[in-house]
Parts: C-alpha cells; structure tokens; sequence
C-alpha cells in the first residue's frame, strides 16, 4: 500500500477491499453505489469476524508467551 501503509493494521484482503471501493466510488448511478456500499460493508464484516477469530486463537498464545518470557527472565535475573 504506499508509506503510509506500513503504519496501518490492515492485511492485503483489508487494503483489496478498500481499494475495491475506491474503483467503484461515483463511476454508477446512487442506486449502484448503495448497492456497492452494502456489499463492501459486508465484506468488511466478514473481515472482521475472521480477525475476532484469529484474535481468540493467537491471543492466549501471545498472552501466554508474554508471561512465560517474563517468568524466564525473573529466574535467569535470580
């Protein structure tokens, strides 16, 4: 996605799908565009639901991780 891109917490199928409605943005009459829009919108909520998901999984792990790293480094220090 350019420089700004690398600051955002957007995946590849996030960045499509914007760029997606960007595309399509003011090129159909209002009825397609709302038609556009809805779709767009459900798109991201698919992509949504998929990182809630991937949240639940990899969070514990990273959670875990994080206490375990710290546990490590209080017996190494000791």
């Amino acid at each position: 996605m350019g420089s700004g891109g690398s600051r955002l917490c957007l995946t590849e199928a996030d960045s499509d799908i914007l760029l997606m409605l960007g595309r399509s943005i003011g090129k159909t009459d209002t009825d397609d565009q709302i038609k556009n829009i809805k779709y767009i919108k459900s798109l991201i909520k698919e992509q949504e639901k998929q990182a809630r998901e991937e949240y639940g999984r990899f969070g514990r792990i990273y959670r875990s991780g994080g206490v375990l790293a710290g546990l490590m480094l209080i017996i190494l220090l000791i």
